[in-house]
């Protein structure tokens, strides 16, 4: 994967920018919508269409950070590098994770 696009494959950055696949910047997390009604949708672990292991969620580590920092939900004071993929892909610190 490169830093540029964060999807393994043209298709998968094809459907990421039509809406059919989700990418979650902040979490790092692909997946295929739910329609109902809310932000629901299913994790993908492998890219649909070329078959390479998508890199794990960081979702759990997003939520141990904002402990860390003291703030629970709903999470409205977390720093804007935390609304992004900035927090883990440009990290500030050597413990956080690539």
């Amino acid at each position: 994967m490169t830093e540029r696009t964060r999807n393994c494959c043209e298709q998968l950055e094809d459907a990421v920018a039509e809406g059919s696949i989700l990418y979650v910047a902040k979490f790092r997390e692909w997946g295929i919508p739910i329609p109902d009604g809310g932000t629901s949708f299913l994790e993908l672990s492998f890219c649909p269409f070329c078959g390479a292991h998508l890199p794990p969620s960081l979702r759990d580590e997003w939520f141990d950070r904002a402990g860390s920092l003291g703030i629970g939900p709903p999470y409205d004071s977390m720093p804007n590098e935390y609304q992004s993929d900035l927090w883990w892909l440009h990290p500030a610190a050597p413990d956080r994770t690539r």
